[in-house]
């Protein structure tokens, strides 16, 4: 009788703990009553998942849609684009170097490839 005490009280016990652990998880949802909808929308270079959890957030400004890039990345390394051979001629084709950015904009307007966030070695 008294394992069975014990199995029902260890049994109470864990689903409670469970159950905190799921509140605190969709905190964000339940205190802005949002929904898990996802329709990007972009602020200052940051993507939120829906319109709502944006303005849970204090955005007030957004565009629909994901970031393209973020203009506040801060100096990114990358890979330029390898150059394209003029047609007729013989080429060597060498791996650019890295080349540091001022953003992450920056680097999508060369059509460059992220090798780390940060300055380049």
């Amino acid at each position: 009788m008294s394992k069975n005490y014990f199995l029902i009280i260890l049994f109470l016990l864990t689903s409670c703990l469970f159950n905190s652990e799921i509140k605190k998880t969709s905190s964000v949802q339940s205190q802005c009553n949002c929904t898990f909808e996802f329709n990007p929308v972009c602020s200052n270079g940051t993507t939120y998942d829906n319109p709502c959890l944006a303005k849970c957030k204090g955005v007030s400004t957004f565009e629909i849609g994901k970031c393209e890039c973020n203009p506040n990345s801060g100096p990114v390394c990358a890979t330029p684009p390898m150059q394209a051979c003029p047609e007729g001629m013989l080429c060597t084709q060498v791996m650019p170097i890295p080349k540091q950015y001022d953003n992450e904009c920056e680097m999508n307007k060369e059509r460059a490839t992220i090798v780390k966030p940060g300055a380049c070695p």
